[in-house]
């Protein structure tokens, strides 16, 4: 149920039954337990006031060591993100590669990785021995000691959110292979010298299981909404702003929610502008959609902070105290009359000398270059606030990978990023592009139309544990890094709390135009006579074989055709893959394959009817172990064919000296019978 009032004391004692830590917190407002850290993840009015105590948010990253500075372009965007440690340190006969060394009071609040490898090792306090020591992947992938949505793998991206406070010095190491091919992000907090914190204990992934469970149920949970007794219904004029609710008392807004009816959800979710008032401060100006973070459109997914159902009920439950007035209103500035239902729930709360206003600002540009490039400002903020999320939609016209920019968080007018990302993907907790929808408190891909980039890809994150605090200013910056000169829209909502008074550089939205989404039209390669090999009837398998489609390529000539191939993930020799290859007319014909070649890629041997037909073929990318080749023509003879087909084998039979584990991957996009 909804807390009815949301003094700091009551929204304690709600989240008292999460442990006794709560209790000590109220008695020792300077004392930072692994409790207090999970009951604060989950209390919705802890991010509307400025923390007590107050802490700086930073992150370590394995950003490329050579961005020093904006006025080197090549340098500040360069791309070799991987692998990036601090240091190295031996110990006890192994290679630790360091990445993060940080003196306390802290809290590691957030730990992603794309290629999690070897052992991750967390050392607290100056100790010699690892108060965490677990098998990387494990810790981040939800399979170890903690379980989603703590610990998760989201399109690809493994992610771990669980809090791990420090009194006086945190180091995390990594002992994966040479060479070093991690690519990593942690995010954490730094109290002040006085703020005493619990440092975390090994043990505690057992004692503390129930506690852990407690939160993963909570963040999962969808809360039930309390409807108030009178919901508004509106149908609104091209041009026209109604009042979706107008209160003249202090108190919070914990819920709103609406359904829009019509057709055209993606267009008109964009015309209608929501605007929120408090105290006399236009603290949201915002598209519809965009406001809840699933724009273009209606796309389903359920955070922490939203809910979009499958039926068009789209709920907000941010926390947004304000002391004396609060408006809520829409405004229609598409051209077709839109009808809406919902209701804008208010309740009882206290405002103090740490309440801050609920902003949520849009801004969008486009069609502009993506080369040069540029670090694209979402926001920059002057005044007192938190940072606690972002949505990001892009408009791509090429089926081509746009996301290798970094994002650049400055606060309070600091020289060089406090945050300095790997990657968009990795910023929103996925990796590798990957065109994978998915939904979680923390993060979430809420539409990536295909195929590959090509069309619109919306995503967002909340920050709960990992809210950005600025005392004077924030400015963040993602980089536009796109893989080919094309012209692309880009659209972000910015998400934070501020003190009465702070300003921003966001202009109002006034001009329709901005809204208009874009049309776009795919121009897809198809190679002559081609039988794809995603298409093809398999026949028998080995049980290593894995077979998956995966779109794949840029639809430019030459590349892959219909931009998907067959992709095997085979871990060992002698795994292979046997299909049925249709074949119009009985005669000789030429049969010409065409594989895609890769790092991880392994030697295959080809059969026709069990009979070897070429040599073995190196698949591994030789011209760029970094990436992924396309395919080639390689014939493996001429046969006697009948129109019953034939049998096309693939065998795994070895693999390059440099190719990447697992080392036995293959691809094939095509099989042309001449």
């Amino acid at each position: 149920m909804i807390v009815q009032s949301l003094t700091r004391r009551a929204a304690w004692t709600v989240l008292a039954t999460l442990s006794s830590a709560s209790t000590t917190l109220a008695e020792q407002p300077q004392l930072v337990t692994f409790d207090s850290l999970l009951a604060e993840m989950i209390d919705r009015t802890a991010l509307a006031e400025f923390p007590d105590p107050p802490y700086t948010c930073k992150q370590f990253s394995s950003y490329d060591r050579r961005s020093v500075a904006p006025n080197d372009p090549q340098a500040w965007f360069a791309n070799g993100d991987r692998g990036q440690y601090l240091r190295y340190e031996e110990r006890d006969g192994r290679r630790e590669g360091v990445m993060m060394d940080a003196d306390g009071p802290g809290v590691v609040v957030r730990i992603w990785s794309a290629n999690p490898q070897g052992t991750l090792r967390i050392y607290l306090d100056g100790s010699d021995e690892p108060a965490i020591e677990e098998p990387m992947a494990a810790l981040l992938n939800g399979t170890g000691p903690v379980a989603s949505p703590l610990s998760a793998v989201r399109a690809r991206g493994h992610n771990l959110y669980l809090p791990i406070p420090y009194a006086t010095h945190c180091k995390i190491t990594c002992d994966e292979p040479d060479p070093p091919d991690v690519y990593y992000q942690i995010n954490y907090r730094t109290y002040p010298k006085d703020v005493r914190v619990r440092s975390f204990r090994r043990r505690w992934f057992t004692m503390k299981v129930q506690a852990i469970a407690r939160a993963n149920f909570i963040l999962n949970a969808r809360p039930a909404v309390v409807i108030p007794a009178s919901p508004f219904r509106h149908t609104i004029q091209p041009g026209e702003t109604v009042d979706l609710s107008h209160t003249n008392s202090g108190g919070a807004i914990v819920t709103f929610e609406l359904r829009i009816e019509h057709d055209n959800p993606d267009q008109i979710l964009r015309n209608c502008v929501l605007r929120g008032e408090f105290d006399g401060y236009e603290t949201i100006n915002c598209p519809l959609g965009d406001f809840f973070g699933t724009a273009p459109g209606l796309n389903a997914y359920s955070t922490w902070s939203f809910t979009v159902d499958a039926g068009g009920v789209l709920t907000s439950r941010w926390v947004m105290p304000f002391q004396r007035s609060c408006v809520f209103r829409l405004t229609n500035l598409g051209d077709e009359e839109v009808g809406l239902t919902g209701f804008v729930h208010t309740t009882d709360y206290q405002w103090n000398d740490r309440s801050m206003h609920f902003h949520a600002l849009w801004r969008s540009e486009g069609p502009f270059s993506t080369q040069p490039r540029q670090d694209w400002n979402y926001a920059t903020i002057s005044g007192q606030g938190v940072w606690v999320g972002d949505a990001l939609s892009i408009t791509n016209p090429v089926t081509t990978w746009w996301g290798e920019g970094d994002e650049k968080i400055y606060v309070d007018a600091e020289a060089f990023p406090s945050h300095f990302g790997t990657g968009t993907e990795d910023y929103y907790g996925y990796a590798w592009g990957s065109t994978e929808r998915f939904a979680s408190p923390f993060h979430n891909q809420t539409r990536c139309d295909g195929p590959g980039s090509f069309g619109f890809t919306s995503v967002n994150r909340f920050r709960l544990l990992d809210a950005i605090p600025f005392t004077e200013s924030l400015t963040f910056d993602m980089e536009v890094w796109h893989w080919k000169d094309v012209d692309v829209h880009y659209a972000a909502t910015s998400y934070f709390y501020a003190r009465p008074g702070a300003t921003h550089n966001v202009p109002p939205i006034t001009d329709p135009k901005v809204l208009v989404l874009p049309k776009l039209e795919l121009h897809v390669f198809r190679r002559a006579g081609a039988l794809e090999a995603e298409k093809l009837a398999v026949i028998a398998k080995s049980a290593g074989s894995v077979l998956a489609i995966q779109s794949i390529g840029s639809g430019e000539p030459n590349t892959w055709s219909e931009m998907r191939h067959l992709w095997c993930k085979t871990t060992q020799v002698g795994d292979r893959v046997d299909f049925r290859v249709p074949v119009e007319t009985s005669g000789r014909r030429e049969i010409i394959v065409y594989p895609t070649r890769s790092w991880d890629y392994g030697i295959v041997q080809f059969y026709v009817n069990d009979k070897k037909a070429g040599a073995p073929l190196d698949t591994f990318n030789i011209e760029n172990p970094n990436a992924v080749g396309v395919p080639r023509a390689y014939s493996l003879g001429i046969f006697d064919l009948t129109e019953n087909g034939f049998t096309l084998r693939v065998e795994v039979v070895g693999t390059n000296a440099s190719s990447r584990p697992p080392h036995y991957y293959w691809g094939l996009d095509c099989v042309v019978v001449k």
